[in-house]
C-alpha cells in the first residue's frame, strides 16, 4: 500500500526535530559575566566538596565547612539535593515558578499535581527558599571579591542558575517583572 507523499512529509515532519515548528523559547543561556562565573563557581564547589569548599584569594584563607555555620551550609545543600525531584515535578506541572531574585514562588495554586495538597507545596517552596538563603549567605561570603558584591546582584546570578536548571514547563520571571514559561 502506498502513501500520499503528503502524508509521509507530515509523519516526517512529526519524527523529526529538525522539521517541528517551535513556539519561541526562553533564552536560559549563561549570561557569560564574569559575576556569574564566580557564583555558580563557588555554588558548584560547595555541592562537590564538603571540606575545603573555597580558597579567599586576597588572604589565601580557606574557608571549611567544619565549623557550625559550615554544617548548616552543608544540610542546606543536602536538604536541596533531596527536594530536588519533588520541586521539578510542581515545576513541570506550573505550579511554582522561579523568580528573577532567586525563589522559588507558587504561581498557580490550580496546578498543584493530584496527591499533594496546596499546604505541601508552599512548605516545600517555604523549605526551598529557607535554604536558598543559607547557601546564598555562603556564597557571598565565599571569595574577598563576592564580599564586596551587593547581595542582590549574588541573588539574580543564582536566579539565572537556577532558572537555566529548572526542567522545561517551569514558570521563569525574567529580569524585567515578566512570567513565560521555559520551554
Amino acid at each position: 500500500m502506498t502513501r500520499p507523499v503528503s502524508t509521509c512529509l507530515v509523519l516526517a515532519c512529526a519524527l523529526s526535530l529538525s522539521c517541528s515548528v517551535r513556539m519561541p523559547e526562553v533564552q536560559m543561556g549563561s549570561s557569560g559575566s564574569s559575576l556569574d562565573e564566580q557564583v555558580v563557581g563557588s555554588y558548584r564547589r560547595l555541592g562537590s566538596s564538603y571540606g575545603v569548599v573555597s580558597m579567599d584569594d586576597s588572604r589565601a584563607a580557606l574557608t571549611s565547612l567544619t565549623n557550625a555555620p559550615g554544617r548548616e551550609v552543608e544540610a542546606a545543600y543536602a536538604r536541596q539535593r533531596d527536594r530536588a525531584p519533588k520541586l521539578a515535578l510542581l515545576k513541570q506541572s506550573g505550579a511554582i515558578g522561579e523568580d528573577a531574585r532567586g525563589q522559588v514562588v507558587v504561581r498557580d495554586p490550580k496546578k498543584i499535581p493530584e496527591g499533594w495538597t496546596l499546604q505541601e507545596g508552599e512548605e516545600l517552596v517555604s523549605g526551598e527558599n529557607a535554604d536558598r538563603a543559607i547557601i546564598a549567605a555562603w556564597v557571598a561570603n565565599s571569595t574577598a571579591e563576592l564580599s564586596k558584591t551587593p547581595r542582590s546582584a549574588i541573588e539574580r546570578s543564582l536566579a539565572r542558575m537556577y532558572q537555566r536548571e529548572s526542567p522545561p514547563g517551569t514558570w521563569i520571571e525574567l529580569e524585567d517583572g515578566t512570567w513565560t514559561r521555559k520551554r
